[in-house]
C-alpha cells in the first residue's frame, strides 16, 4: 500500500527500516513503522496538505476582493 503511495513498487520499505519514530522519547525507545502505519500517516497528512490548500485559496480570494473593494473606495473618494 505504501509502495503504491510512493511510486516505489519494487522498493521493500520494511526491509531496509527507513521510518522510526520515537516511541518514548524520555526513554528513548523507538519501534519501527511498518508498511501500513506508514501509508495512514502519509494519507494523513496528504488530506491535511489539501485542506491547508483549500483554505489559503479562500483566503487569497478574500484578500482579492477586499482589495477590489478598496480600490473602489479610494477612486469614489478621489
Amino acid at each position: 500500500m505504501i509502495e503504491n503511495i510512493l511510486k516505489l513498487n519494487s522498493f521493500n520499505l520494511d526491509k531496509y527500516k527507513i521510518f522510526k519514530f520515537a516511541a518514548n522519547s524520555q526513554e528513548g525507545t523507538r519501534i519501527q513503522l511498518n508498511s501500513n502505519m506508514m501509508a495512514e500517516d502519509i494519507n494523513s497528512l496528504r488530506k491535511n496538505l489539501n485542506e491547508l490548500k483549500l483554505e489559503l485559496d479562500q483566503e487569497k480570494k478574500r484578500i482579492k476582493n477586499l482589495a477590489t473593494y478598496c480600490i473602489k473606495i479610494y477612486e469614489f473618494i478621489f
